[in-house]
């Protein structure tokens, strides 16, 4: 099991979808997705950016994706759609036995945004990073939390639950 500079361990919901503490991936909150959890054909069509064509000392690009991270248990993959009609389009997601890390979700919630790395969670957890071959294949990007209205406000978490970003 990973564990953060903070200690706290990343657990992973199913093996197909993995939370990361910051430091371990990258300097914040990270999500490690199975390929085929996000349905979508091109990733490069939503923003993700290939790791092996991108130069890393660059910033991460800004994914079109939204991270719905309302429930503690759950973390859902949303599309905004370009028409006329703002529709939001469920692409993947995950539910977990256990909630969220504290520490994990409480940033990610401070900062509005959490990296996104594609790849092979089950090498990924094995390994205890990303190998060389395993950043050929892996697409990346930073993505937003969504913000929704609740009867108390606006927020990024569901009635009922902490949260920092509510108005």
């Amino acid at each position: 099991m990973l564990k953060s500079p903070s200690g706290e361990a990343a657990p992973a919901g199913s093996g197909r979808v993995a939370r990361v503490p910051a430091g371990v991936l990258c300097c914040i909150e990270t999500i490690v997705v199975h390929r085929q959890e996000i349905l979508i054909g091109d990733l490069s069509t939503i923003g993700l950016a290939k790791m092996s064509e991108h130069d890393m000392r660059r910033p991460w690009p800004e994914a079109d994706i939204i991270v719905d991270l309302t429930s503690r248990y759950e973390i859902d993959f949303l599309l905004l759609s370009s028409g006329e009609d703002l529709v939001l389009t469920k692409i993947g997601g995950a539910k977990f036995p256990n909630p969220h890390p504290d520490e994990w979700w409480k940033c990610i919630h401070e900062r509005g945004e959490v990296a996104m790395v594609v790849a092979s969670v089950e090498r990924f957890l094995t390994e205890g990073n990303l190998t060389d071959d395993m950043r050929t294949g892996a697409w990346f990007g930073l993505c937003p939390v969504t913000i929704s209205a609740f009867a108390d406000g606006l927020g990024s978490t569901g009635s009922g639950q902490p949260d920092l970003t509510r108005h």
